[in-house]
């Protein structure tokens, strides 16, 4: 099967906190067999939770949230969600998944923010809608900044932004990849849970019903 590669690097600044941060990351969606989802950060960078939504939606298109569960509906595994907080600054969200009963479960991806900021991931493609789900609740941003007068605590410059680099060393990537799915291999979950509150193959992930919940919620309290 043919794979189709859409990758772009996009540099960013976030002005929220008393030290301006900046950064670049790559993001990239592997289609075909094995589809996937990575996000690299280069250097130090180390991309706010919070953006997340903005970076996928400049990346893959105002229609990225269908494009991403496209995959996960075409799961035939069930399928659990669990936040795991390994420190007070450290959350682990974890996708865990069996292909069928006769097989154990296994967790499949995971996304790790610590301190707010998303570390580099490489995530099967199915797992995505999901986690991001998650990730945007606990992470939300500003959906309608014209209901809350708000003043924008981010931006997204050009390539020529002075600030960091045009290009991004992208020669341990494969390397991150492969300690990335080892280190989620070897995590296994307790069976008995999962089978209690595994959801089956074919349901929605939930992310736009969360993202309009979100949404209500701004105009509510604007």
């Amino acid at each position: 099967m043919s794979r189709y590669y859409e990758s772009r690097n996009l540099p960013w600044v976030d002005t929220s906190t008393k030290s301006m941060k900046y950064g670049r990351v790559y993001v990239c969606l592997e289609s075909g067999e094995d589809a996937s989802l990575t996000l690299y950060n280069g250097g130090n960078s180390k991309l706010p939770a919070y953006l997340i939504y903005f970076v996928l939606k400049i990346v893959f298109g105002s229609e990225w949230i269908k494009r991403l569960d496209t995959f996960h509906l075409a799961r035939s595994s069930r399928w659990q969600v669990e936040i795991i907080l390994k420190t007070e600054d450290s959350k682990e969200y974890r996708l865990y998944s069996c292909e069928d009963s006769s097989n154990e479960p296994c967790c499949s991806s995971k996304i790790t923010v610590l301190n707010g900021g998303i570390a580099s991931f490489s995530i099967q493609a199915k797992d995505a809608t999901p986690l991001l789900k998650e990730i945007i609740e606990d992470y939300p941003p500003i959906f309608l900044p014209r209901y809350k007068n708000y003043r924008y605590t981010y931006f997204f410059p050009t390539n020529n932004f002075f600030f960091y680099p045009n290009e991004l060393n992208l020669a341990k990537l494969p390397e991150l990849k492969r300690r990335l799915q080892q280190e989620t291999a070897s995590i296994k979950p307790e069976i008995d849970s999962f089978w209690q509150k595994a959801i089956a193959a074919g349901e929605p992930s939930g992310i736009e019903e969360s993202i309009e919940a979100l949404k209500c919620l701004e105009v509510f309290l604007a």
